[in-house]
């Protein structure tokens, strides 16, 4: 199968010269309706001139249109079905035989490293049939690679990049992946796919391809600077928090005001510089009215944690645990029945609607407290129903029934109306879908007019020095090198060790730590926060707003703003001495090195030699300082 070519010589278009350079041989689609056969058909046309490649695949007709990007090139799918019905596979890809590009490698963007801890690149060489989506992926042999992503486009639908590797009659394919379902689970399935099944014409989000010299490095820097590129709140001054201290490890749903007050000196002497309110400061589960016969009226409150040099912050909800709501703020499903949306066993949270009545008394409850001092506020417990149920209750105004992007559009929309009259107040978003889970891209609805300012780093906080240990954080450290997107994480001290390894380490890959388990900690791991909660603070800028640099895994470079400082962060997971030798790059400009304490440093190829030797189960923190 060739793409039909009626341009003349070795020209034409972008899409063209990436077709020759990884040896692609046709631009194709697959479909299946329920129960029905395989369809398969080839994009024919005209690239290098109008642009336009077009097919039919069972009573499905497709156009695609490529337009010059910036970087690369942009390609746009619409697509029309003339019936109704399931779709049981739907996917538009770039199929090239595997033998073309040998020794090549597929990874997934932003997790190469999956939230599971496992390591989800693929040599195309050795690998099995597999499918799969992400936000983008790179193809690389370590000399050349090819980037496919999705570029946000300012709007609330969405869906993820699809990739697979087939055997096609015993011969192996590469299929990067221009649209297709993004999975069965209706937390995640494409809601262009879905409109596709009934009958609608869609036009999907905008594909960039970019190929590049190098290799993973130089492809996941491309991807991270399309993103910056595209995402214009990235250039407006970056608000900050300092660390924070979470109640929930200690005290679970339960606060009071007696219980907190005599924790305050101990929070100021750790170091901690906001006090964050996790579940128990509300009157019940999900009512977001502050609790005064608990916590004592919410201005004596803040004043009072103000004099112990903390700023406060709180945890919010959508669903609730009360079942005699009498306002209509419950989701009703289609025989106009309240439903439980999220099930964790002993607790139930019955669905409330993010359309209805919640949003003007939950924003109206959040602002009261932002006018009281308040300086943070934390989204949670906002999941899309899990059972794929949603609201279909007509008095709510929204269409019938709710759909998963308007919903997750509603919640955003409640924290942008919050910020009204708060400009310095920080707001964080857990995943709109699922609140703990990666089912919507890290910058999802990030670039709104007052949206967040930070997103969730995933359930990281119960048993957080294990998943550092087992290799599970360092789906973090990919994270943050591809996405330019801020992120926060609370994390649990009275798990880790005295060297404060894991504290480090999620500090290095968010740019809000917030911290739990104090009191349950031992007093070794206490003492080990306050070294390290004081030693962040020193480099506090070069943490939060500062550029960041993964040298690898355990290798972690922190350059403040204007070039002059840095932190290099060395971990050492295992149980004997390491030593080793960090290349680490230095700030454009930089004429010279020394370390802190003024010994100087050697400088070559625009990388600065650090010798470094750390002790078992630490870090090595070591601060440098560039002259340029």
């Amino acid at each position: 199968m060739q793409i039909e070519r009626r341009g003349e010589g070795n020209g034409g278009s972008l899409l063209e010269a990436i077709v020759r350079d990884f040896g692609i041989r046709a631009v194709m689609v697959e479909a299946r309706e329920e129960g029905g056969d395989l369809q398969r058909a080839v994009f024919t046309g005209d690239p290098g001139s109008s642009g336009v490649l077009r097919t039919s695949c069972g009573n499905i007709e497709l156009a695609l249109r490529e337009e010059p990007a910036e970087t690369g090139v942009d390609l746009i799918l619409s697509a029309r079905r003339q019936a109704s019905g399931r779709l049981d596979r739907f996917s538009v890809f770039l199929e090239t035989p595997a033998e073309s590009l040998p020794g090549f490698r597929l990874h997934p963007l932003p997790f190469r490293v999956g939230l599971d801890g496992r390591d989800r690149t693929v040599a195309v060489d050795d690998a099995p049939s597999f499918e799969d989506f992400a936000e983008g992926w790179i193809l690389e042999d370590g000399q050349r690679g090819l980037l496919m992503m999705r570029v946000p486009d300012g709007s609330h639908e969405t869906c993820f990049v699809p990739a697979e590797i087939a055997i096609q009659n015993g011969e192996k394919v590469i299929r990067p992946g221009i649209a297709g379902a993004d999975g069965e689970d209706h937390r995640t399935r494409s809601l262009f796919v879905r409109r596709l099944e009934k009958g609608e014409t869609v036009q999907f989000p905008l594909l960039r391809l970019a190929s590049f010299p190098g290799g993973w490095e130089e492809g996941v820097a491309l991807f991270r600077d399309i993103l910056s590129g595209r995402l214009t709140r990235l250039r407006e001054p970056r608000r900050v928090s300092p660390v924070s201290y979470n109640t929930y490890h200690d005290f679970g749903p339960s606060l009071s005001r007696a219980k907190l007050e005599p924790l305050m000196p101990l929070l100021r002497d750790t170091g901690f510089g906001l006090l964050h309110l996790d579940p128990g400061w509300e009157t019940f589960w999900g009512s977001a009215v502050w609790n005064e016969a608990e916590m004592g009226p919410v201005d004596d409150f803040v004043k009072l944690a103000g004099s112990y040099g903390l700023k406060v912050g709180c945890w919010t909800t959508l669903h609730t645990q009360n079942t005699e709501l009498q306002d209509g703020r419950y989701c009703r499903d289609a025989s106009g029945e309240k439903f439980v949306a999220e099930d964790f066993g002993e607790v139930k949270l019955w669905g409330v609607c993010p359309c209805g009545p919640w949003s003007q008394e939950f924003v109206r409850n959040m602002r009261a407290l932002a006018d009281a001092g308040f300086v943070f506020i934390n989204s949670d417990f906002h999941d899309w129903p899990w059972w794929e149920q949603s609201c279909h209750d007509p008095s709510h105004g929204h269409p019938v029934p709710l759909s998963r992007e308007e919903w997750a559009l509603a919640v955003n929309r409640a924290f942008e109306e919050i910020r009204a009259g708060h400009p310095d107040l920080v707001i964080e978003m857990h995943d709109h879908v699922e609140s703990g889970e990666y089912r919507t891209p890290a910058w999802y609805l990030f670039d709104r007019p007052e949206s967040y300012d930070e997103k969730w780093a995933y359930e990281f906080m119960w048993k957080t020095h294990r998943d550092l240990m087992e290799g599970r954080l360092f789906s973090l450290y990919h994270l943050r090198k591809a996405e330019p997107v801020p992120l926060f994480l609370h994390m649990n001290m009275s798990t880790d060790n005295a060297n404060a390894i894991a504290f480090w380490y999620v500090a290095s890959c968010v740019t809000h730590v917030g911290v739990g388990g104090l009191l349950k900690a031992p007093e070794e791991v206490r003492e080990g926060y306050r070294r390290a909660i004081a030693t962040y603070n020193r480099y506090f800028d070069e943490f939060t707003r500062g550029e960041f640099a993964g040298i690898d895994e355990l290798t972690h470079l922190h350059t403040a703003l204007d070039g002059k400082r840095g932190v290099l962060l060395c971990f050492n997971l295992t149980r004997e001495p390491a030593g080793r030798t960090v290349l680490a790059p230095v700030p454009e400009g930089t004429k010279q090195a020394r370390l802190e304490d003024g010994a100087p440093l050697e400088i070559s190829g625009g990388k600065v030699r650090v010798d470094v030797e750390t002790r078992p189960e630490d870090v090595s923190i070591i601060g440098l300082v560039f002259d340029r």
